[in-house]
């Protein structure tokens, strides 16, 4: 990558791969915030990293999903160490950004959520155990599913058209979590 950084996010559409936010911490130096977006497309023999046009913030610990041909920015921890459950949508045929809908619910549920998605839908998983479905229109962020146990710092991914499987991650009660949960959704 152009820029070292962790706490970012990544997503596929089509053969480009697209990597947005983060933070750079190297020993002794001041940690700086990436108010950057790249994308790299894999299907060239040659892989160059693309600068995508500047996202308008600086966040860390957000979910990046891939769908309908654009690229959904979905919460994450700001610079000023607040939660945001902002969405930012980033469009590849027009090279622009736009915002999308705010998450429901109070600001933590932005905070290392998971997103991906499966079938017509695109799908957010938060620290809370709230499953959140984006509406066909792109207008709101619908909570769909509860599960058992919420997780921040996850990764959902499906497994068939009605399930996803929930890997990884953390919860301020329970600790880390070293299995997999399978969620089912709700018709």
């Amino acid at each position: 990558m152009p820029s070292p950084r962790s706490s970012f996010d990544a997503a596929v559409i089509g053969n480009t791969l697209y990597v947005v936010g983060g933070w750079s911490m190297q020993g002794d130096q001041k940690t700086k915030w990436h108010d950057t977006a790249y994308a790299i497309d894999l299907a060239q023999p040659k892989l160059t990293w693309t600068e995508l046009s500047k996202p308008g913030f600086e966040r860390r610990a957000l979910s990046v999903g891939g769908f309908h041909g654009k690229l959904y920015v979905v919460g994450g921890m700001q610079s000023n160490d607040k939660v945001t459950r902002k969405t930012a949508v980033y469009d590849p045929a027009h090279k622009r950004w736009s915002d999308g809908p705010k998450l429901p619910g109070d600001d933590t549920e932005g905070f290392g959520a998971a997103c991906f998605p499966l079938g017509e839908h695109l799908f957010v998983s938060t620290a809370s155990g709230k499953l959140l479905r984006l509406a066909a229109d792109g207008s709101a962020w619908k909570v769909v599913n509860d599960f058992e146990h919420g997780r921040f710092f996850h990764r959902m991914l499906p497994i068939d058209d009605m399930h996803f499987g929930l890997i990884g991650g953390a919860n301020m009660q329970r600790g880390r979590y070293a299995n997999v949960e399978l969620l089912e959704l709700k018709r």
